[in-house]
């Protein structure tokens, strides 16, 4: 959740940062089952640019969970 946390408070400011990563870090969070890093990948996620496909896992993840 830290992680998740500090993710988001980078994106914030530097959201260029994420779109470098952006096709791996989806994969390390969206596993959890934990209600506060799903509400900062659906945070995260608004904010970085996603290819179609990523942004078709993460719709996909965000109806799934609930967000």
């Amino acid at each position: 959740m830290r992680a998740a946390d500090a993710l988001e408070k980078i994106c914030r400011v530097h959201p260029v940062w994420l779109n470098l990563i952006s096709t791996n870090f989806h994969l390390i969070f969206t596993s959890d089952t934990q209600p506060s890093i799903q509400w900062h990948m659906a945070q995260i996620y608004r904010q970085v640019t996603l290819t179609p496909q990523q942004r078709h896992v993460a719709i996909k993840w965000l109806k799934h969970k609930g967000i």
